[in-house]
Formats: structure tokens, C-alpha cells, sequence
């Protein structure tokens, strides 16, 4: 045998070598420690891991089903393929795992006085439901979710169990994200966003059903959505196809709405897709048919980040100033309110108006240049005034019947004292 073919030999045996010990750790399934991770993306985020929790083994005892069937929570591929393996048949169909997720620090099994019942006993950090809202819980919360367990072919499964997936922070924090959706200020002039938390690979579909959901309990009544009150997705995904996401909708609702609402649907669904970087423009559909969206030039964009100007309104001497780049300078023309022992100023984002409070925090006065100051109310006591970009000025204090009321006035143009 020559140099060359010894050489080649042993380099087979060292390369069928490492195959061995490469496929003989795929074949190990881990019965300790956390859950392993792959680095492989999807199309919902190129940069979310992949969670590849361990199916169940043969003898496992029902604190074992139930501990590892919370941790194959972890992996959503395939609609939790791997979690449903640890339920019985008729489990597997109805559980819904999206419906919630309890974000936990510490978990354990604990048996019951009920035979083959269990409770899996969780230290709660904060919950996620179905639409991404996340409530944060009080330290020491502590909630039972309850397990029934039964024996299939000599091996325990699970035969009931509540909706939703309970996740350790730190694998929450790496398979969650924090994603902004968009609504509309009541006006339809400005993009107001929500902070939702999703999955990183299903955060296309999860960010739509959101959507539809409509604003969360802190904002209602303060947005406005464009899509109408019962539309829902008319299929249970929303693909994206050469950079399109497909947003197939039910067709009633979506053909009665006019060209204006649909073009604002579209443009609320492209901002909140702007996370998303396999997204490139937005599809409506109605029951899988493309409706055309026309832009006749009716609807403007929402204006996005609104720009803060770089200056303040401060108080000096007892007069109104602005600060801006370490300097304090005058308001244009404004005159003198230093009798009124001014506090808490504020400043239109629209015009020149300005408003404040006396020193007892009793009288909202407004001033606009070349004009003495108006009060607009009195009361026992207020807040400190702020300014609507519509140029409103509203502070919050005791009505007559004792509970606090918000009122608004135009700072210029009106009556004194009119609302």
C-alpha cells in the first residue's frame, strides 16, 4: 500500500469516526437541564431560534409527563407537535396553546387528594394572552393550573388540562419578542402604536389577529382602528409570498367597507409589518380573491414619530421663557403674568399659545402674544395643563359634585372662562 492510499485510509476512519459520534448524540434525547435550541430561522423572523423539546419516554411517571409536556411548550413548531405527543387524542385536538402563556420563575408537580390529578403549581412573573397583551403580576403570585392524567397503552398522558403554555423567563425571553402594532388616533392623522409580545416565527399571523382584536383595554376609546368591528381572517395563516403578506379576509365585511377603509387597513397592517423584514407590501383578500386597493389621494399617511421640538417652556424671574441649547430666552411678545405667580407651564405644539397654573394651583390661565393672560377655570385644585395637537388645553381637577372632571378650552379665540 502507497504513502497516499495509508493517508486517505486513515482519514475515512477519522471522518466515519466523528459521523458515529455526531449520530450517536442526535439519538440521545435529554432528560435534564434546558431545553436545546436550534439557530435556524423561518419566514416570520430570519433571526428566531428553533426549540427542540424531548418527546416522551417509555415509563415516564406523571410528574414527569406533566413536567416535560410544560417544557415542550417551548417548541412551536408544527402547531407544538412535540406537547401534544404528552396528551391523549381527544387532549390533543382540543388544546389550544395560543390562548395564553404564563411566564413563570419557578414551577413544580404536586399531587392532589383527586387520584391522577395534579396541580403544576407556578411562581408567575407576568401573562401574555391570545392578543399579546402582557400583565405583569404582583412578586409571590402564585397559580395551580390543574392536570388530570390517565394511563394510554400503559403509558400516562394527559386527559385534561387548560388552555395555554406556561414558559420559564429565560426561554421567554428568547423565543418572545416585543412588537409594535399600529392604530390611528380618533382623527385618522396620526400612527399610534401597542407593544404586543409574539412568537418571533409566527409573529406575521399572531400581529393580524391582534390587529382585528382591535386596541387594548389601556387604549380604547383613545385610538381608532380602520378595519370594522367583527371582520376576522378568513383562514387560520397569513403567508407571505414573494415578500407579499397575503391577508385574507372575511369577504362580507371587507367588500361593504369603502375605498378610503380599505386603503387605511392596508396602511395600518404595512406598519405594523415594518418589523418584519420578509415583508415587503400588503395584500387584502376576500375569501382568497385580490381586492384592489386604489390610492385617489383622499387619505394621507399617518404621520409617524412626531418630531419634539429641541426647546422647553421653563418659568424665570416669574415669567414665561424657553430654555433651548443651555440659553433662556423670552416668549415672542408675551406679556407679563409675573402677578399671577405662574407654575406649571405649558406650551401649544401647533401655535403660540401657552398655558399655566397660579402658585396655589387654583387658576388655569392661557396667553397668546400680544394679549394679557385669560383664566379659563377655578377650582379647588388642578393638575398641571397640557396641550392637544388639535390646540387644546385641558387640566383634570374637583367638580361641583366632588369628583374630578376634565375640562378643555381653546387658549385664544373665545369668551374668557369658555370651554
Amino acid at each position: 500500500m502507497t504513502g497516499r492510499s495509508r493517508g486517505a485510509t486513515r482519514l475515512a476512519a477519522i471522518m466515519l469516526a466523528m459521523l458515529l459520534a455526531v449520530l450517536a448524540g442526535c439519538a440521545r434525547i435529554p432528560t435534564a437541564g434546558p431545553v436545546g435550541k436550534s439557530s435556524e430561522g423561518s419566514a416570520g423572523n430570519l433571526s428566531a431560534p428553533v426549540f427542540l423539546p424531548a418527546a416522551p419516554q417509555p415509563g415516564a411517571s406523571p410528574e414527569t409527563i406533566i413536567d416535560y409536556f410544560y417544557r415542550a411548550g417551548s417548541g412551536y413548531e408544527d402547531d407544538y407537535a412535540v406537547a401534544r405527543q404528552y396528551l391523549t387524542q381527544a387532549s390533543s385536538v382540543s388544546w389550544k396553546p395560543d390562548q395564553r402563556a404564563l411566564v413563570y420563575r419557578e414551577a413544580r408537580v404536586v399531587a392532589t387528594e383527586t387520584e391522577n390529578v395534579y396541580n403544576y403549581e407556578l411562581d408567575v412573573s407576568y401573562t401574555v394572552n391570545a392578543d399579546g397583551i402582557a400583565t405583569q403580576s404582583p412578586e409571590g403570585t402564585v397559580e395551580k393550573i390543574p392536570v388530570t392524567l390517565t394511563q394510554v397503552d400503559g403509558e400516562w398522558r394527559i386527559s385534561a388540562i387548560p388552555d395555554g403554555t406556561a414558559i420559564a423567563e429565560e426561554t421567554f425571553k428568547v423565543i418572545y419578542g416585543a412588537f409594535p402594532i399600529y392604530f390611528y388616533d380618533p382623527t385618522f392623522t396620526f400612527a399610534v402604536p401597542d407593544v404586543r409580545w409574539f412568537i418571533r416565527n409566527k409573529t406575521v399571523k399572531a400581529m393580524t389577529s391582534a390587529l382585528l382584536a382591535g386596541p387594548a383595554p389601556y387604549l380604547r376609546g383613545a385610538v381608532a382602528s380602520a378595519f370594522p368591528s367583527g371582520i376576522k381572517l378568513a383562514r387560520e395563516s397569513v403567508p407571505v409570498v414573494s415578500g407579499a403578506a397575503q391577508v385574507d379576509l372575511s369577504a362580507k365585511e371587507l367588500t361593504e367597507t369603502s375605498p378610503e377603509d380599505r386603503l387605511r387597513m392596508q396602511m395600518q397592517l404595512t406598519l405594523t409589518f415594518r418589523s418584519q423584514p420578509d415583508v415587503v407590501n400588503v395584500e387584502l383578500r376576500a375569501n382568497q380573491d385580490l381586492v384592489r386597493v386604489e390610492d385617489t389621494g383622499a387619505v394621507l399617511p399617518p404621520v409617524q414619530d412626531k418630531s419634539v421640538p429641541s426647546r422647553q417652556i421653563a418659568i424665570s424671574g416669574n415669567e414665561l421663557v424657553r430654555y433651548e441649547n443651555n440659553r433662556i430666552s423670552p416668549l415672542p411678545d408675551m406679556q407679563s403674568v409675573s402677578a399671577l405667580g405662574p407654575r406649571f407651564p405649558a406650551e401649544s405644539p401647533v401655535s403660540q399659545s401657552a398655558a399655566f397654573l397660579n402658585e396655589g394651583r387654583t387658576t388655569l390661565y392661557s396667553i397668546v402674544p400680544g394679549q394679557p393672560a385669560r383664566a379659563l377655570t377655578t377650582r379647588s385644585t388642578l393638575t398641571r395643563p397640557s396641550f392637544s395637537l388639535n390646540d387644546w388645553v385641558w387640566t383634570a381637577g374637583p367638580g361641583a359634585a366632588g369628583e374630578t372632571e376634565v375640562v378643555a378650552f381653546r387658549p385664544a379665540g373665545v369668551a374668557e372662562g369658555a370651554a
